[in-house]
């Protein structure tokens, strides 16, 4: 659901004119939704909260919901790789703008007060067309990889997954892809929504400033069960999210329509 991705950056965003352009973006995105929604046989949803906001547009049925999926043979543990202790990694697009927010408030939020109270953590930032600002930034253990080759080898490099999310919707994949390689990710609610997961089971949720510190520095001295929180998290992707489980929901939506002569 596009709309709604704009809809969320234009209500924090502060710069008011900034903000009547992110409205006006999110305004047309959901005239051109409800436009060609009615135009399918059918609609698959890749988040149950997906689900729901196409119905609540009055988007025709069927409207199922089938996750996103991993191929889980490009994410193969590395058993030669080992993780560098005391480590947080983000990986994604940035120059995708919810990635671009989510990081300049972890970087200004949390970042600073993690830094000062756990001066040995070091924070690796990885993603294709990463904007200069990013990439001078220099000091204060924040190392800016830019675009890498193989983000299965970079995640598996270092230890804890951060996923600092404040608007999107749909499924993160990068999450699908963490998980599948048995990491520890920390994530906001945001972040996590749509993926079939627990707090402190398979993924560990946080949304505050105040809350990120904390749970980074339980991760920094030791408290963090960071290895099973992994495997359970990989637990969970061979179970729901592997692409040979994903397949079936799509072949059981093509049946339906069949048979219902469409």
């Amino acid at each position: 659901m596009e709309h709604t991705i704009w809809k969320m950056l234009a209500e924090r965003e502060r710069n008011p004119i900034k903000a009547v352009y992110l409205h006006h973006l999110a305004n047309g995105l959901k005239r051109f939704e409800e436009k060609y929604l009615p135009r399918f046989n059918a609609v698959a949803a890749i988040t149950a909260p997906d689900q729901r906001r196409l119905r609540a547009m009055g988007c025709p049925e069927p409207v199922v919901f089938v996750p996103a999926g991993v191929d889980l043979s490009r994410f193969q543990i590395d058993s030669a790789i080992q993780p560098k202790p005391k480590t947080l990694f983000m990986i994604g697009s940035l120059n995708w703008l919810p990635n671009l927010e989510g990081f300049d408030w972890f970087l200004t939020n949390v970042w600073p007060y993690v830094h000062e109270r756990m001066p040995e953590l070091e924070l690796h930032i990885a993603g294709k067309d990463t904007p200069e600002r990013i990439m001078r930034l220099k000091g204060g253990n924040v190392f800016v990889h830019g675009f890498v080759e193989s983000a299965a080898e970079f995640m598996q490099r270092y230890e804890i997954m951060i996923v600092p999310l404040l608007s999107g919707g749909g499924m993160r994949i990068k999450i699908i892809e963490g998980m599948a390689l048995a990491k520890c990710i920390i994530s906001t609610g945001l972040g996590s929504e749509g993926i079939s997961v627990r707090n402190d089971h398979d993924i560990v949720l946080c949304d505050e400033p105040s809350e990120w510190i904390n749970r980074i520095e339980s991760y920094y001295k030791g408290e963090l069960n960071q290895v099973k929180i992994g495997q359970a998290a990989r637990q969970t992707i061979l179970s729901t999210y592997d692409n040979l489980q994903v397949v079936n929901h799509f072949v059981d939506l093509y049946r339906s329509l069949a048979a219902s002569g469409v």
